[in-house]
């Protein structure tokens, strides 16, 4: 491990940010080139631009890591935000109805297997120990709306017992990671029922099969950490993501849509295809996001930012 010291780097202001630029070759003489940095960095920021500059810069262990490659420009850096930023739009877009339809598979199967509208407060409805870490979650959830939420003011200042409102309620407040973690701790019976509401696409003249309920636990997980990163408005381009999703490759219907490398963008983008297929297979979300990789292809390194081939036109993802 490297020996730590004691940070001393002081804040800049904005001419000793353009200052620090254009130190490290990056044009910003013209007022043109000015007015447009300062912009940039009234609104968002010298720390957050810096994320997507790596790309443009040398790179390495050298004095010279931080210096601009020959040819950039600060408009190449501002296309390569505003892509990160629309394409984080659109999967945000898709991530949104995939959580609503899970939540609704796990709270809508488990009121039904039990016949008990306050499944969520019962032990024996969840394996080992775990049952008090997802109450104290929800409970939380729930408490926090108390005082925002109509139908969750409406309960209380109605009943007194149970002393949370019923599982439909809460499934309204609680996360998508909340939720993701209480189907990984739900019995394996109901992991399997719930999961047969969620299938790849059906081979032609075959029945649709259900994604195994252990692929669902884990594309979900993926699913909720990329949910998260886009929540909070963080990078999805040109990055690794550690949370890797396994690839179905014994299926044939998408085997053929997973690559060797499943740490890319490209392979989450696969799996929220395969999953809105499920939520609206009349959906057009893949289709409007070949226009929007189409719209930057003359700007941005496609295939370097997101983990598809430099012919990204013809992925086998556009057919699927």
């Amino acid at each position: 491990m490297a020996t730590r010291i004691k940070f001393n780097k002081p804040p800049l202001s904005r001419d000793g940010l353009l200052k620090l630029m254009a130190g490290r070759n990056l044009s910003v003489t013209t007022k043109e080139e000015q007015s447009k940095a300062r912009k940039a960095l009234q609104k968002v920021g010298y720390y957050r631009l810096s994320g997507y500059m790596p790309v443009f810069q040398v790179g390495g262990d050298g004095a010279d890591k931080h210096d601009f490659l020959p040819g950039t420009t600060l408009t190449k850096i501002l296309d390569l935000y505003k892509f990160d930023t629309d394409l984080r739009g659109h999967l945000s877009s898709a991530l949104e109805r995939i959580e609503v339809a899970f939540r609704t598979s796990v709270c809508d199967h488990m009121c039904r297997a039990t016949g008990d509208s306050h499944w969520l407060l019962n032990p024996a409805n969840f394996r080992g120990a775990s049952h008090a870490q997802h109450l104290e979650k929800f409970k939380s959830a729930v408490y926090d709306q108390s005082q925002n939420s109509e139908f969750v003011k409406s309960y209380f200042d109605k009943y007194d017992d149970p002393f949370l409102p019923p599982a439909w309620m809460m499934r309204e407040c609680a996360s998508f990671g909340a939720w993701s973690k209480l189907f990984s701790d739900l019995a394996t019976s109901e992991q399997k029922s719930i999961s047969d509401e969620w299938t790849y696409p059906a081979e032609p003249g075959k029945t649709a099969e259900r994604i195994d309920h252990m692929m669902l636990e884990k594309w979900m997980h993926s699913m909720v950490l990329l949910r998260n990163r886009c929540a909070h408005h963080g990078r999805i381009i040109n990055r690794i993501f550690s949370f890797l999703p396994p690839d179905p490759s014994n299926h044939p219907s998408v085997k053929h849509l997973f690559l060797s490398c499943n740490t890319d963008l490209r392979t989450l983008i696969v799996i929220i295809s395969i999953f809105l297929k499920n939520v609206d297979p009349r959906n057009i979300w893949l289709r409007q996001l070949y226009l929007l990789l189409d719209t930057y292809d003359d700007r941005v390194d496609i295939a370097k930012a997101t983990g598809f081939s430099n012919a990204w036109q013809t992925d086998a993802l556009w057919n699927f």
